[in-house]
């Protein structure tokens, strides 16, 4: 599953995942469309706001 799907699934927007990881939303949604790293420091919060593990979304950022 792609982290978009994820964050569909889970009802929440681009723009409340970017306030909560402190960032952009167009930095953000480049991070969904694999343009832009997600940052390790980042993949804790992004968990928590999605709903997820922290593994899920590991695994969401190898899929390409």
């Amino acid at each position: 599953m792609k982290l978009k799907e994820l964050r569909k699934l889970n009802g929440v927007t681009q723009k409340n995942v970017s306030s909560y990881l402190n960032i952009y939303q167009g930095n953000y949604s480049q991070i969904e469309n694999g343009k832009r790293s997600l940052l390790a420091s980042q993949v804790r919060p992004l968990a928590k706001v999605l709903n997820v593990t922290e593994t899920e979304i590991l695994n969401c950022l190898e899929e390409k």
